[in-house]
């Protein structure tokens, strides 16, 4: 890896930085959103949703990658697996399941 690879930062962690610091700044200004937004160049309605963002408390969960393959043991028993999601998603998984479905529903609500 070069000395540039290493300086490269991905654009979504740069984007968080920035609007984390302007939050940061505006709490301290005594200014108004609007009147911190125009003396620095900045569109209200982003400061408004980067505010909200940063104010979830789940805003840094997130999903690790699973392989599975298609010859997953089936459980003896007629239990369920069940998953819950910071975002208030419940999903039960039955015995005898299909992996195949499973790797799809988990893309899919990874997205989400």
């Amino acid at each position: 890896m070069s000395q540039n690879d290493t300086q490269v930062e991905h654009a979504p962690a740069k984007k968080h930085r920035f609007w984390k610091a302007h939050i940061e700044r505006w709490r301290h200004s005594g200014l108004s959103q609007l009147a911190y937004c125009r003396d620095n160049g900045l569109k209200p309605h982003q400061l408004t949703y980067w505010k909200k963002r940063f104010s979830q408390p789940d805003a840094g969960i997130s999903f690790v990658p699973l392989q599975l393959t298609g010859n997953l043991p089936v459980p003896v028993k007629k239990s369920s697996l069940n998953l819950f999601t910071p975002n208030g998603y419940r999903i039960e998984v039955g015995a005898g399941f299909d992996p195949t479905a499973l790797k799809q529903l988990i893309g899919v609500v990874k997205t989400i």
